[in-house]
């Protein structure tokens, strides 16, 4: 998931091909797997874990209101 653009995942987060906590997994996965690069990167796991979370309820409460 970490090479689609930001098309590609909009488009998959519309269709539930994957949630958007899902998404955020794999680039804080992405992030510790390329830790050895020694990039500076703020990382703010608990942060974007929140939001995704958010971002996934909202996407459900509105499906609801269309369904």
């Amino acid at each position: 998931m970490t090479s689609l653009s930001l098309a590609e995942a909009r488009d998959g987060l519309k269709k539930k091909s994957f949630s958007a906590a899902e998404l955020t997994t794999a680039h804080q996965t992405a992030i510790e797997k390329a830790r050895a690069l020694n990039a500076f990167v703020l990382e703010t796991p608990e942060r974007a874990a929140e939001m995704a979370k958010a971002s996934d309820a909202a996407h459900r409460a509105r499906q609801g209101r269309t369904a």
